[in-house]
């Protein structure tokens, strides 16, 4: 891996990512996506490696097991490394937004792609 991404994307949705991943390409930016919670610990023993974190909602603790929806477990994960964290929430779930401001992070729907890539444009900035 890389020194440093633009967008570290934390999302058990494949076809997720590659969209994200897609429209990170468009504007020429560093993008990876992990699958779990466990890569995400991987990825930040070398400490803070993002501009911003991209968090989805349904996370798998290890590569292939159940998921659940619990982003907060994401969110305390990378805050422990990296405190002044720009976080951005992904999800479908109906008390994301919720969760979002009660975390202090910023919040999109996955619904509307073209909107995640304005916000991650606008977070890069």
């Amino acid at each position: 891996m890389q020194d440093e991404y633009d967008v570290i994307h934390v999302e058990s949705n494949e076809g997720v990512k590659f969209v994200v991943g897609q429209y990170m390409d468009k504007l020429n930016r560093t993008y990876i996506g992990l699958g779990c919670l466990e890569d995400l610990r991987v990825c930040l023993q070398d400490g803070d490696r993002a501009k911003v974190w991209c968090v989805g909602g349904d996370l798998a603790e290890n590569p292939g097991e159940t998921k659940t929806y619990c982003p907060q477990k994401a969110f305390n994960i990378i805050r422990r490394v990296c405190p002044g964290a720009k976080i951005l929430h992904l999800s479908l779930n109906d008390d994301a937004e919720q969760v979002a401001r009660e975390e202090d992070v910023d919040f999109v729907s996955k619904e509307n792609p073209e909107a995640v890539a304005v916000k991650l444009e606008e977070m890069l900035d």
